[in-house]
């Protein structure tokens, strides 16, 4: 196995337990909520408001992260999960620009698993 086939499977474990122990958190609250500014509270809140949006976002991040931890479907899981991490960097950016650095690294983990899967991604795509 080489260095770059190590570095993805880590990288690999490490988006997919983020995304289902935060999915898993949207469900059973193990984690309290960080306080937010309050635009980000009411857009949230009419998120919440929304009827099964928010439900529904979280289980697609539970299953996309088992897909990533279990090496199943990964480009696929890394289509939707890039919808899903494109509006979080998109809302925090809009909402709480002083912590937008905690996200860096989700703008560039996936990309280190594609490069790892040998960008299997445009299989779907095309």
């Amino acid at each position: 196995m080489s260095w770059i086939e190590i570095f993805e499977l880590v990288i690999r474990w490490v988006l997919g337990a983020q995304f289902v122990v935060f999915g898993l958190n949207g469900f059973f609250h193990f984690f309290p909520v960080p306080k937010a500014t309050p635009a980000m509270e009411q857009f949230l809140a009419g998120l919440y408001n929304a009827g099964p949006l928010m439900s529904l976002v979280k289980v697609i991040q539970v299953l996309c992260g088992l897909a990533l931890l279990v090496n199943k479907a990964v480009p696929l899981a890394l289509v939707f999960l890039g919808a899903v991490i494109f509006v979080i960097l998109t809302v925090q950016w809009t909402f709480q620009k002083k912590q937008f650095w905690i996200l860096i690294p989700q703008i560039f983990l996936p990309w280190f698993i594609l490069v790892g899967t040998k960008w299997a991604i445009f299989g779907i795509l095309w």
